[in-house]
């Protein structure tokens, strides 16, 4: 544009190159609405949070001229955009082909919940990966992944493959909240646990 030396596209990758299109489509004021099937595809994980980002720039009303309705499919968890339960209603979850996908209403009461708020508002990496799956299993901790994950090895039960994530939670009181926030998102729940942790209120 400047009027320099000519580039060939194809010194670049195929995820720069997807990510110059998004962006030109995203920054785009005549577009007011979008639609993007997997953004992620052959981006790192830290240009798919940039791209996050700039989606959630212009993202909005499209009767404001800066702003569009984006709409995207995903499968990964550094586009998932829940930092807050006023989020929640926002997301879509398809758990699988059989059976409808599931959104809490922005009215719903447990969007109120003090208690759910904060774990959103901590939500991990694993957390996330979690809302991708079928099946969750929240365990204690670490050391119950660990143990229950070799196990499912030992007896050749490949978890990930059958749409299932173990899921450690940060403390006993928080299986409670957890396993509620995931029933929000119509997921299959198991709590693997001592008798105290499953005692508590």
């Amino acid at each position: 544009m400047s009027g320099g030396e000519s580039y060939a596209a194809n010194h670049e990758a195929s995820g720069i190159l997807q990510l110059v299109a998004l962006l030109a489509a995203i920054h785009n004021d005549e577009i007011g609405a979008l639609l993007i099937d997997e953004p992620e595809i052959s981006l790192h994980p830290q240009h798919q949070a940039f791209l996050l980002e700039e989606m959630e720039r212009v993202a909005g009303d499209p009767s404001d001229h800066a702003r569009k309705v984006i709409v995207i499919a995903t499968h990964s968890a550094s586009l998932l955009p829940l930092r807050k339960l006023s989020e929640l209603p926002f997301i879509s979850f398809f758990n699988s082909a059989r059976q409808p996908p599931t959104q809490v209403p922005d009215d719903a009461d447990i969007l109120k919940r003090y208690k759910l708020a904060a774990l959103v508002a901590r939500l991990s990496t694993t957390h996330r990966m979690a809302m991708f799956a079928e099946r969750v299993l929240l365990v204690e901790g670490p050391s119950d992944e660990i143990i229950a994950t070799q196990l499912a090895r030992s007896l050749d039960l490949r978890l990930l493959a059958r749409n299932a994530q173990i899921l450690p939670v940060t403390g006993k009181g928080e299986f409670v909240e957890a396993a509620k926030l995931f029933r929000l998102m119509n997921k299959h729940i198991a709590v693997l646990a001592d008798l105290d942790a499953l005692g508590k209120r």
